[in-house]
């Protein structure tokens, strides 16, 4: 996944990696895009990784500071 990201010149801030009861690893990247092209683009690259299932934008609340759905 990382590999991805950064092909596709895009910054990772953070990242947070977790197993689930299923032992599968839920990763969590802040990554800096250029805009909404870019990050579409990089949406698209990562469900194409073979064992990807899913990837989402989140979103950080202002008053939280915990991500979120967007």
């Amino acid at each position: 996944m990382t590999s991805v990201i950064k092909a596709a010149d895009a910054n990772i801030s953070s990242a947070e990696i977790k197993t689930n009861a299923d032992n599968r690893a839920v990763c969590t990247f802040e990554i800096e895009v250029r805009d909404l092209g870019h990050l579409n683009s990089m949406i698209n690259a990562l469900l194409k990784i073979k064992k990807v299932i899913k990837v989402q934008r989140l979103k950080t609340s202002q008053k939280s500071n915990e991500p979120e759905l967007a």
